[in-house]
């Protein structure tokens, strides 16, 4: 909830008790967890912070990081409204925002009309089911792809524009390593890069002879680099999917010997991130590399 996100001097944000329920292993911590959905439970309405719960939290007490999505989808709709979620309930509704489609449409809409691009992600973030919420990963690259292209006067295709379509399929195909590479750098087409860096690491996998190729230099669009540098640049501007496939992609590059020397500096950097950072498939493909 919102009173758990804390500013210092320097306007710093901390978050306070995040995950502390359910990720420490410890009895004390399931019962703190367990204590607090019964109390919610038996309050319902009546407990504030439990329109903070997912919808399926609240109802089973099981959480997930799903669950701390729909928190921070009610905090963006808070701060950009300066309207508290708790508040678009009453007592007269005997129920809560996370149990009130109506009030959690209201409260995105709101959104939607002052800030279309925080809109946009409250509608996902604040999704009944929870396998429709994006992971915090995937939800930062959505803000930062969205700044990105309107930074750069860019006009980003919808992913099922037919030649979107069409040329991802084509890449999804090819045996031209060159071609691959280059469809890496395509960051206006979420699709092609998705499909180029999901085809090359096949061929890394299937053809092992082909790794020595990633320490070439390439004509990509955004100038001469080696293959390993354009998976690295993919994996630090590429979608979730493409990130996984692209430290996948790395991993088994770098099986080849012949290129660690061809690593440079940079690539290394977009790896340590990418294990800070990354989903958990992608962390543990980036630690491997």
């Amino acid at each position: 909830k919102l009173s758990n996100v804390l500013l210092d001097e320097d306007m710093h944000v901390m978050l306070s008790d995040i995950a502390i329920p359910r990720n420490d292993p410890a009895a004390t911590a399931y019962h703190m967890r367990h204590m607090c959905v019964e109390c919610c439970s038996k309050k319902k309405w009546k407990a504030p912070h439990s329109a903070y719960f997912g919808p399926e939290g609240f109802t089973s007490g099981i959480a997930s990081e799903k669950d701390d999505m729909w928190a921070v989808g009610c905090i963006i709709s808070e701060l950009v409204t300066q309207k508290m979620v708790t508040d678009r309930v009453t007592a007269v509704d005997r129920t809560t925002f996370n149990r009130n489609s109506g009030a959690v449409a209201q409260a995105v809409g709101e959104v939607a009309i002052r800030v279309p691009q925080l809109g946009e992600l409250c509608v996902l973030l604040l999704d009944e089911n929870p396998d429709k919420r994006p992971s915090a990963s995937e939800a930062l690259w959505t803000l930062l792809k969205g700044t990105t292209a309107a930074a750069e006067g860019l006009t980003l295709q919808p992913q099922y524009d037919p030649v979107l379509q069409q040329n991802a399929i084509s890449l999804s195909k090819s045996n031209d390593v060159a071609t691959l590479v280059s469809g890496l750098l395509r960051d206006d087409d979420i699709l092609g890069m998705e499909a180029a860096v999901g085809r090359l690491n096949e061929i890394l996998v299937q053809e092992p002879s082909k790794r020595a190729s990633m320490g070439e230099i390439y004509a990509t669009p955004a100038g001469r680099m080696s293959g390993l540098s354009a998976i690295c640049s993919c994996l630090s501007k590429g979608s979730p999917l493409a990130q996984h496939r692209a430290a996948a992609a790395m991993r088994n590059a770098l099986l080849d010997e012949r290129n660690d020397v061809k690593v440079i500096e940079a690539d290394v950097a977009v790896l340590c991130a990418a294990v800070v950072m990354g989903t958990p498939p992608t962390q543990a493909n980036a630690a491997a590399a």
